[in-house]
């Protein structure tokens, strides 16, 4: 678990501590993927990708007063793990943040954490307990709705499939990271038969490292899902594409 970045009341976003110690690159790709670092105003409550086969989950919230944290305006959690689960991980996410804004100190959080690890359960004040056999990975493979997919694409979705049992890369680039997320997580369903997300890189800058990356996408994982965020030039002539909706495009 890292909590990457607070906000301050003066604005300044700075990055307080973290367990275990994370290398310097993935700690650079956290910061970067959390909204309170980007130039852009908006505010994104639940983020995840994938780097070196490792998922991450970022959750950011806004502090309201009065509170423990009566100098921090926002904050985010991230939290690392092995498996494609947003729903587990996001409910975890709120309650350790709900944990940090009351009593302002990471060990309630830190303790609360390490006994999910340990025990698969800790107790929110709340709303009861988190257990983690809750939380199905089935489940949240069938969390998007292959029929919106059907629906949008129409007979294309043929074109789609195969790339996908083919081990095509596909590129779906969109201006909204939340819709990016919400359209992409489906896109493996389509070969559910391999049960494969790790082919899924949901939220992907053009970076080198990130870049470099999916260069390293092992055999199994060739067929390599990412979206492309921020400014993209338009295909070209030989790469066909499709909407995803006014704003955003499908090239495969």
């Amino acid at each position: 678990m890292f909590p990457p970045p607070e906000k301050d009341v003066n604005g300044d976003t700075l990055w307080v501590w973290c367990y275990p110690s994370i290398s310097p690159e993935l700690r650079h790709l956290l910061l970067s993927k959390c909204c309170l670092t980007l130039d852009s105003r908006d505010f994104h409550t639940l983020v995840f990708g994938q780097f070196s086969r490792t998922w991450y989950y970022i959750t950011t919230v806004e502090v309201q007063e009065p509170t423990a944290l009566n100098k921090v305006t926002h904050f985010s959690i991230a939290v690392t793990a092995k498996d494609f689960n947003p729903e587990k991980y996001a409910a975890l996410s709120r309650i350790l943040c709900r944990m940090y804004i009351k009593h302002g100190n990471p060990v309630k959080m830190m303790e609360a954490y390490i006994t999910v690890l340990t025990k698969g359960i800790c107790q929110n004040d709340e709303n009861g307990s988190f257990l983690i056999k809750d939380y199905d990975a089935r489940k949240a493979y069938l969390a998007g709705s292959i029929k919106d997919v059907v629906s949008q694409f129409g007979m294309e979705t043929i074109i789609l499939y195969t790339a996908l049992m083919l081990k095509k890369r596909i590129v779906v680039h969109h201006p909204r990271i939340e819709a990016l997320l919400e359209f992409t997580r489906v896109l493996p369903a389509l070969t559910w038969h391999r049960k494969d997300w790790y082919i899924l890189h949901p939220y992907v800058h053009l970076t080198d490292a990130e870049l470099e990356d999916l260069k390293k996408c092992p055999g199994e994982a060739a067929c390599c899902l990412f979206q492309l965020t921020g400014n993209f030039c338009e295909p070209s002539d030989d790469l066909p594409s499709a909407p995803l909706s006014n704003e955003g495009k499908m090239n495969y």
